[in-house]
């Protein structure tokens, strides 16, 4: 994957609490987690 376009990347578990200026010029996704499973960073 060529990231190298990619100039910030912003992460929260609330995105209401990121100010409406700053929240307004981002790109939001989600992804979903399944809490069941562990994380690979656990193993």
């Amino acid at each position: 994957m060529d990231a190298s376009h990619i100039l910030w990347i912003a992460t929260a578990n609330d995105e209401t609490s990121i100010p409406d200026p700053v929240f307004n010029r981002m790109n939001a996704g989600s992804a979903a987690h399944d809490a069941r499973s562990p994380c690979a960073l656990t193993e």
